[in-house]
């Protein structure tokens, strides 16, 4: 866990300790603010992993610069996405059924804290399994597979092993 990670857990272990939490999680707002911590939790690493597919196509592209990418060049013009192998909704609901245990919401997102530079193309592929927010069924936290849609989607065969040295902000 880097300095930001650090500070990112601080604040997602507080939002979850408040009393009332419960209710105010039902609120879309307070929701979508934690999934986003969750998220930007692992879009603070300084690597994230690359499919074959994507680094060829961010070296064809000309968007790797001495072997880093820029986060701020993630876009739908640019055609690739930074993706999370488990979804934020589904890490978030499993941190929120944990909520009373720091340590454990640190195992959960140690246990998620990867992110995938995927294709558009590739990214498309979740839709087409009705895996674009959700895991496969019957798939468990800490005894699936975290790559597991990506298995069932067809995007690989074997977790991404490739990893890119990430530069600039966080984009969400």
């Amino acid at each position: 866990m880097n300095q930001l990670q650090e500070d990112i857990f601080n604040v997602i272990t507080s939002m979850v300790a408040l009393d009332g939490f419960e209710r105010m999680y039902q609120d879309h707002t307070i929701r979508y603010g934690l999934l986003n911590y969750i998220a930007k939790y692992s879009l603070a690493r300084g690597t994230y992993l690359a499919t074959e597919a994507s680094l060829d196509y961010l070296d064809r592209s000309g968007f790797l610069k001495d072997g880093k990418l820029r986060r701020g060049l993630k876009s739908k013009k640019n055609k690739f996405t930074y993706e999370h192998p488990i979804p934020s909704n589904v890490i978030g609901r499993e941190i929120v059924e944990n909520r009373h245990n720091k340590q454990e919401i640190s195992n959960i997102l140690e246990w998620s804290d990867r992110v995938t530079i995927l294709t558009s193309a590739e990214n498309g592929k979740f839709s087409q399994f009705k895996l674009a927010n959700k895991m496969p069924d019957g798939w468990k936290f800490f005894s699936g597979k975290p790559f597991a849609r990506y298995l069932v989607s067809g995007i690989c065969i074997e977790p991404p092993a490739l990893e890119i040295v990430m530069t600039g902000q966080i984009v969400r």
